[in-house]
């Protein structure tokens, strides 16, 4: 492959189906310029970050990232990690209102996973899978600053989608059963390639292109780990000026939600988080690196397996006998 000389686009191996895949995808993503997060062969997709990011919050002003999801119902998942600190001095909800101040916050931080929206699914193109983080929640409480109030965060939870498939022409090697004596080398052939290039084999492991996708999922809860602090430290800028004596937390945090300055934390606060994804997961497709082991951990007992089976079916010919003289 020719390395592309656009500045931020990451080199990737080429996955796609067909030559023309290459070209529909390279469109859309000009149509729409956004990196695919963790794309398991678009090859060398990018752009500018910031511009290619249509950043949105959802009507409840409380989410930021790409178009609002469609939740998956089940199963859902979810990974959280609490922290205890000192509680704010208002809070952004009526239970956190109620709590005295010398009682610990218990703040979470977590992802979950979701239906992949209209962005990533374009972003797929002709590839095998992509990983995309989509948007961020928050839950807000609010503290006094002199004569103003202060946005502060407790919970954190960012929404990420994975698709991850084999290719439309092809079978998927679930077994060795697939095989059969005309097939069976051809099959082996892909799972050494790892299924490159796509329209270079009609088979391939959906198992093994999972085990791809799930390796770069594990880099989402860390990445909105790296940026918490630094995401907070953004909400902490918005402020407003008090009412009067008698205005609450929760009155407050309604009135920072309505600011501008709160629209544009929440968009730089997905785009931290989508940055930092980008950084972690950039080393996941080198030669042995963590993806192609996460393949290799399913290609390989299969391809075994297959070749075991071939002798059996005595689909290798027999060594050559030597005669004894």
């Amino acid at each position: 492959m020719q390395k592309d000389s656009m500045a931020g686009r990451r080199r990737l191996r080429e996955r796609l189906a067909h030559p023309e895949d290459a070209q529909r995808a390279t469109s859309a993503l000009d149509a729409h310029p956004t990196t695919p997060h963790a794309v398991r062969s678009l090859q060398h997709q990018a752009g500018n970050r910031a511009a290619a990011r249509a950043l949105a919050s959802t009507a409840d002003a409380t989410t930021a990232g790409r178009p609002p999801v469609r939740r998956v119902a089940a199963p859902s998942v979810k990974t959280t990690q609490v922290a205890t600190g000192a509680a704010p001095r208002g809070a952004g909800s009526s239970a956190q209102s109620k709590r005295p101040r010398d009682v610990a916050a218990r703040q979470k931080i977590g992802i979950e996973k979701v239906a992949a929206n209209a962005t990533a699914l374009g972003a797929l193109g002709g590839d095998y899978g992509i990983t995309w983080p989509q948007a961020i929640r928050l839950t807000h409480g609010a503290k006094l600053e002199g004569d103003n109030w202060a946005l502060t965060v407790n919970d954190v939870v960012g929404d990420y989608s994975v698709q991850a498939r084999i290719l439309g022409h092809q079978t998927d090697v679930t077994s060795a059963a697939i095989a059969t004596q005309a097939t069976y080398q051809e099959i082996c052939n892909s799972l050494d390639a790892l299924g490159v290039p796509g329209n270079g084999f009609n088979f391939y492991s959906l198992k093994a292109v999972q085990a791809h996708e799930s390796k770069h999922a594990t880099r989402a809860l860390q990445a909105l780990m790296d940026v918490r602090e630094q995401i907070q430290a953004k909400f902490a800028t918005v402020t407003i000026a008090r009412l009067n004596n008698q205005e609450t937390a929760l009155a407050a945090v309604a009135r920072l939600q309505a600011l501008p300055a709160y629209t544009t934390a929440m968009n730089e606060s997905f785009a931290l988080w989508d940055a930092r994804f980008d950084a972690l997961i950039n080393g996941d497709h080198t030669g042995d690196g963590p993806c192609e082991l996460a393949e290799k951990s399913i290609t390989v007992p299969l391809k075994n397996a297959i070749m075991e089976r071939a002798k059996t079916e005595r689909w290798i010919a027999p060594p050559a006998q030597v005669a004894l003289t």
